[in-house]
């Protein structure tokens, strides 16, 4: 039973980590103490279901019962996927940071301006979304478009060009899954296919 307690813990901080989140920040996500994230990352408690729950849809991971027969093939289609999307994670991961430190910076510089809570919830929507192309593209425009901040004055119109960028690749995540076909029209459910209605 240690040994599952173990693994269980390690995938859970890897899937956290490949997320680029704290534990300060996954707490926060998930509403957890982050005293828990922690003993459980450490495997030194037993999660309930419900909480494991938590923590996997906030690292867009999926509980699921397998049958053991088929779990070479399960492991064997995990690897695969977890690979293609471990470089685009980390990307994401990197560009949130520096945007993170971008917004620190100006804080410090223009302690007058008080920092866009919005443009703060809007970052850690992406964060949670995971490591879609539409986040990586959002997070480079958003920070080049705070980094040209030189006076209080460009503060505003930066915030809300940044904020426009974060939240247009949100809710596109949301609206179209990573890797589906953007040009596909949705049919209605009662036509058959094959069939034109014309």
């Amino acid at each position: 039973m240690a040994f599952v307690l173990q693994n269980l813990s390690d995938r859970l901080k890897q899937a956290r980590l490949a997320k680029g989140l704290s534990q300060r920040e996954l707490s926060e996500i998930t509403g957890l103490v982050q005293a828990q994230i922690s003993r459980i990352e450490a495997g030194t408690v037993d999660p309930r279901l419900s909480t494991l729950t938590t923590l996997a849809h906030a690292l867009d991971l999926e509980l699921e019962l397998v049958p053991r027969k088929a779990l070479p093939a399960v492991k064997s289609l995990s690897r695969q996927i977890s690979g293609a999307h471990s470089e685009l994670n980390g990307r994401q991961a990197k560009l949130r940071r520096r945007l993170e430190e971008t917004l620190r910076d100006l804080q410090r510089r223009f302690p007058e301006v008080p920092l866009n809570q919005r443009l703060r919830k809007a970052l850690s929507e992406l964060a949670q979304q995971g490591g879609a192309a539409t986040a990586v593209d959002a997070l480079q425009r958003a920070g080049r478009a705070l980094k040209k901040v030189e006076d209080a004055g460009q503060l505003h119109e930066a915030f809300e060009k940044a904020l426009h960028e974060l939240e247009k690749a949100a809710k596109s995540d949301r609206v179209m899954p990573e890797g589906a076909d953007p040009d596909h029209k949705p049919r209605a459910a009662w036509t058959l296919d094959g069939e034109d209605d014309a």
